[in-house]
């Protein structure tokens, strides 16, 4: 229903804390947005139920990561500054464009990073049908599971979706790493350091698919998926 009574989006840039951007407060009502997240403090960001064990509260104190348990979908992820590309889209819940059904609301925003991207050269790009597939450090490590509308390239996750909704909109987070922190994730996530080759059989990101891409400015990238999406 593309064209309907709200027309256009507006971008944003938001700076700030993991924290910062899981909160309802930057979700304007009423308005088609996207932001731009440009993460200013080291995170670990975990699922709503995910577990969090005493040595992970002390690691992320050692380290001066923040630590954040997310309302929406997905376990956990390491988020570093300058490393990944964070990108959300808010509609109003009355948006014409919104699917009642949660997991087909995915299908707009996949289609608008999948067509940033190949606006931007990336070849080999595919958007996840259903069902969602669970890999065995799912539980874990949420770029290790693939999920309807996430984008993959060979087999291996390029771009991570969540969602949650208010009674005020339906928000989604999007994140494409730039520079998958494999080790950190191993470490912090899953208290081990003998799984990295099991997580890069599994994942991807910008400086092994499209190098070129991971010096993109991601306020065009954002500009790029907000005008495919609306």
């Amino acid at each position: 229903m593309k064209g309907g009574p709200l027309v256009g989006f507006e971008l944003h840039v938001v700076e700030g804390g993991a924290a910062d951007f899981h909160r309802d407060h930057i979700i304007p009502p009423l308005t088609r947005s996207v932001f731009v997240s440009r993460l200013q403090r080291p995170a670990i960001i975990l699922g709503s139920t995910q577990k969090l064990s005493d040595d992970m509260v002390s690691k992320a104190k050692e380290i001066d990561f923040e630590l954040v348990r997310r309302s929406s979908g997905g376990t956990g992820v390491i988020a570093l500054p300058h490393e990944c590309v964070w990108i959300d889209i808010s509609f109003p819940v009355d948006d014409p464009l919104i699917e009642a059904n949660v997991s087909r609301s995915f299908d707009l925003v996949a289609r608008g990073w999948f067509d940033a991207l190949s606006f931007l050269g990336v070849s080999g790009l595919e958007v996840k049908g259903r069902p969602i597939v669970m890999d065995p450090l799912a539980s874990q490590v949420c770029f290790t599971s693939k999920a309807p509308g996430e984008i993959l390239v060979g087999g291996r996750k390029l771009v991570g979706m969540a969602q949650r909704r208010s009674r005020h909109a339906c928000f989604i987070h999007t994140m494409c790493y730039i520079k998958f922190p494999y080790d950190l994730t191993s470490q912090l996530l899953l208290g081990e350091i003998d799984s990295v080759d099991h997580l890069r059989q599994m994942v991807t990101d910008l400086i092994d698919v499209a190098p070129w891409v991971a010096q993109s400015d991601d306020l065009t990238i954002g500009n790029l998926i907000g005008e495919a999406i609306f």
